[in-house]
């Protein structure tokens, strides 16, 4: 899920696991601690290929692939937050009401839509720092579906693969 996602979506995740509690994701901490073994608090490369050797059957390149998907901050490890991003259980990012929470987090002056400025606000703080500040306007461009220059909420569901509860119900 995480490795073909949007870099909106990759975003959207990382609010969300930053924001989820000890018990939701409880699972989730006992494998990332399986994992780093050395408990430095990142996966490296060499830590994720024996992690995955034990699981499954699992080729470098795939292993590889996976490493520069959700290594987002780029540094050659998996930390905490972002295996947490990766790994959520899609009950939490697929909930209606997370995803509310999660789009007024990045629309800050609360007219509805996310332009490039807000998108850059939302992720200054210290949760987001693994995220590629050069990525804002590729971001919008991505999600931006009507052209606008702005993510409004139907697209920034579009982009975590919801619909809106009016068009399912059509």
């Amino acid at each position: 899920m995480f490795q073909g996602a949007s870099k909106l979506k990759k975003a959207i995740l990382s609010y969300l696991a930053s924001r989820v509690t000890e018990e939701e994701i409880k699972e989730n901490i006992t494998i990332f601690n399986q994992i780093d073994k050395n408990h430095d608090g990142y996966i490296t490369m060499k830590e994720l290929q024996k992690g995955l050797a034990k699981k499954n059957k699992i080729s470098q390149t795939e292993i590889e692939t996976i490493m520069m998907s959700v290594d987002t901050d780029n540094n050659g490890a998996i930390n905490f937050n972002e295996f947490i991003a990766a790994t959520l259980d899609a009950s939490i990012y697929k909930d209606y009401a997370n995803l509310e929470k999660a789009f007024k987090f990045f629309d800050k002056d609360h007219d509805g839509e996310i332009d490039e400025k807000e998108l850059k606000a939302s992720l200054a703080g210290k949760e987001f720092k693994h995220i590629d500040t050069k990525i804002f306007s590729n971001v919008l461009e991505e999600n931006d579906k009507d052209m606008n220059g702005k993510v409004d909420f139907k697209e920034f569901l579009r982009c975590m693969s919801m619909k809106l509860e009016k068009e399912a119900s059509n």
